[in-house]
């Protein structure tokens, strides 16, 4: 922020049945950008901190399309790790999970905290913030977050330095790179982040799931690539669970513990059969073991460190987990 911009409290409102803009929804509490929206239970947007005019804000503010009326949630900690401008989130189930911005402190310094906060399903303005995870090395700012398969979660393209609108550096060092990566989390392990080096744009503001079927494709229009050259292109990114799968209708089922150093238990459906196959294929899609079992754990003691996916097949009918040793 320049101190010259002027945060909107616009909810405008677009129909893609009929692709058409409607009338703007009610006006938003507290004006803001740069803030972070996610949604829950398909039924409330939740807009969480953000700029306003001047300063980064505590504020949760919840809208209803279906009223069309705005309330005000469990404010974020009022500190320079929570309250954030360039971060980016989404909702699992009922927690909500942000990560990364710019904060007040220093030259808007950026930030590598992942910060939750779990909703009340019984009042869903209540929400318990927890302390946050600190990912050495890895901020980001302008990122764009999604899910991925089996509950995975990422957080896409960005930049490791903050910086406004025109791309150059708030703290006097030029122009911004993008950071040319995905930052995620295999089988939605908060505790288990990885990275993978993607040329990606930064400025990145929001990001379309268009299939969630076998394989997660979502769409990124736009962005700042490197040089500060603002970018016209629309990149499809698909994420498939494993290289080596045949297209089949997979079942996708709970593995634990995860990361696991000997035993990993599975939480199969009662088959009629006694046998089951078990492939496992690393990360880049080779088979590296076989097993038949008749029970429901497997021994995965004598694999390497790394990220892992399972194939099972069993009465005919297949399962799929992924897993991190």
């Amino acid at each position: 922020p320049s101190g010259n911009e002027i945060s909107s409290n616009k909810v405008h409102i677009y129909d893609p049945d009929s692709n058409q803009f409607l009338a703007d929804g009610a006006a938003i509490p507290l004006a803001i950008d740069d803030h972070v929206q996610a949604v829950w239970r398909d039924s409330l947007i939740y807009v969480i901190t953000g700029w306003s005019n001047t300063s980064n804000r505590v504020n949760v503010q919840i809208y209803n399309p279906a009223l069309d009326t705005w309330a005000a949630g469990t404010q974020v900690p009022n500190n320079n790790i929570y309250k954030s401008f360039g971060a980016s989130g989404l909702i699992k189930g009922d927690t909500i999970y942000y990560y990364g911005g710019a904060s007040m402190a220093g030259a808007f310094n950026v930030q590598n905290q992942l910060r939750m906060g779990i909703i009340d399903p019984a009042d869903p303005t209540q929400i318990t913030w927890s302390n946050p995870l600190n990912f050495a090395g890895e901020p980001g700012y302008r990122c764009a977050a999604t899910f991925g398969s089996n509950d995975a979660m990422y957080w896409i393209g960005g930049s490791k330095i903050t910086y406004n609108y025109n791309g150059i550096a708030y703290n006097g060092s030029g122009g911004v790179p993008p950071a040319d990566r995905s930052l995620f989390a295999p089988a939605g392990n908060i505790n288990g982040w990885f990275t993978q080096g993607l040329i990606l744009p930064m400025d990145l503001r929001g990001i379309a799931e268009i299939d969630n079927s076998f394989g997660v494709k979502r769409i990124i229009a736009g962005g700042m690539e490197a040089g500060q050259t603002v970018s016209r292109k629309t990149l499809l990114l698909e994420e498939q669970f494993t290289p080596g799968f045949d297209e089949i209708s997979y079942q996708s089922i709970f593995v634990y513990p995860n990361p696991v150093k000997a035993i990993l238990y599975l939480d199969l459906p009662i088959l009629s059969t006694d046998n089951t196959i078990i492939s496992i294929y690393n990360s880049e899609g080779r088979v590296v073991q076989n097993k038949v079992i008749n029970n429901s754990s497997l021994n995965v003691s004598e694999l390497n460190s790394g990220i892992y996916f399972i194939r099972i097949n069993s009465d005919d009918k297949y399962f799929r987990a992924g897993f991190i040793k």
